[in-house]
């Protein structure tokens, strides 16, 4: 978990400037000594903001990600068996740019993304209504 943080914020080039703030659930990896203590490393770089948890058996405090992994699990852990791991990996590797820049979301007003942030570039900003 910590390289994959470390690896994620050099390869977007986070820094101070972008004010980012870490929010997870409270889950063992994210409450452990070794995470806690690399979270204060890279919070003294002026890399990350801060670290905020969820209140406990709150779930819908991290909607977004959970209904991914919803997605996910029920597009394809749910729908396939696998031989190996790297024929798992392989797999969800590839869903995730399928995710990420082809399938359509409801969200996006039934675009991909791509194509969504493609009218965003060319000026077109689209106020969806939220439902109170």
């Amino acid at each position: 978990m910590v390289f994959t943080l470390k690896d994620a914020l050099a390869r977007e080039n986070i820094n101070s400037s972008h004010g980012l703030v870490l929010r997870s659930d409270n889950g063992t990896q994210m409450t452990s000594k070794i995470f806690d203590d690399a979270i204060e490393s890279i919070k003294k770089l002026s890399i990350l903001a801060g670290h905020e948890f969820i209140p406990p058996s709150t779930p819908n405090k991290n909607a977004h990600i959970e209904s991914f992994f919803s997605i996910v699990e029920t597009e394809i852990f749910q729908a396939k068996y696998f031989s190996s791991f790297r024929e798992a990996y392989e797999t969800t590797a590839a869903f995730i740019d399928f995710y990420n820049q082809r399938r359509i979301h409801g969200s996006l007003r039934y675009q991909a993304p791509i194509q969504a942030l493609n009218r965003f570039n060319m000026g077109f900003r689209e106020i969806k209504n939220v439902r109170v």
